[in-house]
């Protein structure tokens, strides 16, 4: 019997006796209720039934799940290997992981074919209904959904590392491992001695890793974005309705404005793209910094420019320059505009 069999077997008698009368009245949707609803195949559309979804996401297009017990009875169920995946969100090299791995087409199709995927976010501490908490043997619960995850990782794999992917079977006996490393093609061996069909796209190892803050997230917060290649980074920077946003803060006297950023991975260099008022409209501001992680800290610097233009057609240019990496070109660029300060930039994202 595995270690979180037990574990498990051990939590559920310390929940009947701490919380006789209340299991009943307030906790999650049963699995075996799950497995047995028509809802309950695994569907190519990513819409499982399934706990936490309302609260994570995966890349669009891979399926799975985000509890460990939901993972492994989809695994019995269809008779497939797991693959666990424990991440946090503030970890760049987490977000790296699920940028060149977890979106890449070719992964995703191998994964749904071939694994349960679970994902377990470390540093979201949401509160789980009661019957997702974790009794330890010293009597203290665990009712948060990171800690939990953490808790997990320790205790059946020894390890408090992230990004780290295991594969084990619907029993959690460990087969493979798989750490802090972008290469599709490490990844792909990783997941069997299948090759990578066709040519390998350069797509698959581009450098760049695109963010977005819109007036709708909370302030200093962003979100990773799912592009892929330049064009594309490209083209979401151009539908991006900059003036849309500006007259909707105007309106609620807020300076919540959207701010678009790109970073490349090589050079630690990165782009950022924002507004600011000016008298009845607004102009561009341009951020160019260097992005470092030192003893698992991440330190950032950025210089200032400020554009005098308000169309973003002017923008495109520059943003060619940062994602062609012709910096020299770039720099004589923003030696044009006008210069406001150099600054230390924290780095936020959800």
């Amino acid at each position: 019997m595995s270690k979180l069999i037990l574990m498990y077997y051990k939590n559920y008698l310390l929940k009947v006796i701490l919380f006789l009368g209340l299991i009943q009245s307030i906790g999650a949707t049963n699995i075996e209720q799950k497995l047995n609803s028509q809802d309950s195949s695994i569907k190519a559309d990513n819409k499982w039934n399934i706990a936490y979804k309302d609260y994570f996401t995966l890349p669009e297009g891979l399926n799975g799940c985000f509890d460990l017990e939901d993972g492994l009875f989809f695994a019995k169920k269809y008779d497939k290997p797991c693959l666990i995946y424990f991440y946090k969100i503030t970890s760049l090299a987490c977000a790296e992981s699920r940028h060149y791995l977890l979106s890449n087409s070719i992964i995703k199709q191998r994964l749904n074919e071939n694994y349960v995927f679970i994902a377990l976010c470390k540093d979201f501490n949401l509160k789980m209904p009661l019957n997702d908490w974790i009794v330890k043997s010293d009597g203290d619960s665990i009712n948060l959904y990171g800690e939990k995850s953490v808790y997990i990782q320790k205790e059946i794999f020894g390890e408090d590392v992230e990004p780290a992917f295991y594969i084990t079977d619907s029993d959690l006996n460990l087969k493979s491992t798989f750490y802090q490393d972008t290469s599709v093609s490490l990844f792909n061996d990783f997941l069997g001695n299948e090759p990578l069909v066709g040519k390998v796209n350069r797509d698959m190892y581009i450098n760049f890793l695109p963010r977005y803050h819109s007036e709708i997230d909370e302030v200093n917060r962003f979100r990773f974005l799912e592009c892929r290649s330049s064009d594309e980074i490209v083209h979401f920077f151009n539908n991006i309705n900059w003036t849309e946003q500006f007259n909707s803060q105007k309106e609620k006297g807020g300076s919540n404005y959207p701010i678009f950023e790109v970073l490349n991975n090589s050079s630690s260099l990165y782009l950022s793209i924002t507004i600011i008022p000016k008298e009845n409209y607004y102009e561009f501001i341009v951020g160019l910094g260097i992005h470092r992680e030192i003893s698992n800290k991440i330190d950032r610097k950025v210089k200032l420019f400020k554009t005098n233009t308000s169309s973003k057609d002017d923008l495109n240019n520059i943003l060619r320059l940062f994602m062609n990496e012709s910096y020299d070109n770039l720099r004589n660029e923003l030696k044009k505009l006008s210069f406001i300060k150099e600054m230390e930039d924290k780095y936020w994202n959800y």
